[in-house]
């Protein structure tokens, strides 16, 4: 059997590494701490990371990809947030499992749950839908404030071909606006929010 060879290796940190995972395209990885940091490094640099991302009062124990600009991570509190990486930010709050430290998520295939496991022997599950939506759906809704809005800028009105609209697929709000969106609306954990 042939071994792995290690091709790199970081500088040693303050803090002990819970958690990692690569987004940006495989530009850059991004670690949880035991302090409850998050580390962005920039693939290819490991002397040190380039930025650290704090908010969390306690370690990061697992993270999940959403997209390739966002994670959601789970930290020794209970609590699973919306991290957007560069710029670095916390987007928001899915909810909390429970007291307890969680730790491990991971997402359905479809994108629809994100399942928690945690040290109070239960799984729960998570609609997290509403970070995968399209945009179409909004833009029925706004299609007339989005035209006054191009005429004011643009001064006239230009409309693409449906051949684009095609080619290009369907767009996707940013987990930004997503969230916001969804903060608007009344649910079960809007006071975390």
């Amino acid at each position: 059997m042939r071994k792995g060879k290690l091709e790199a290796r970081s500088d040693n940190i303050e803090e002990e590494i819970m958690s990692v995972k690569i987004v940006k395209d495989g530009k850059k990885v991004v670690t949880g701490t035991g302090g409850g940091q998050i580390n962005v490094w920039k693939w290819g640099y490991w002397g040190d990371f380039e930025d650290r991302l704090l908010g969390h009062p306690q370690s990061v124990d697992c993270m999940n990809i959403v997209d390739q600009d966002t994670i959601l991570t789970g930290s020794s509190d209970g609590i699973i947030r919306i991290i957007q990486i560069n710029p670095n930010q916390m987007l928001g709050v899915v909810g909390e499992h429970g007291p307890l430290p969680l730790e491990r998520m991971a997402m359905t295939s479809d994108n629809k749950f994100l399942v928690t496991a945690s040290h109070d022997m239960n799984l729960k599950f998570w609609d997290i839908q509403y970070l995968y939506e399209d945009d179409d759906e909004e833009e029925e809704e706004g299609e007339g404030e989005e035209k006054e809005e191009v005429e004011e800028k643009s001064g006239k009105m230009e409309e693409s071909s449906s051949d684009e609209e095609e080619q290009r697929g369907p767009r996707k709000k940013p987990v930004q606006k997503r969230v916001d969106d969804r903060k608007k609306k009344k649910h079960f954990y809007a006071d975390l929010l």
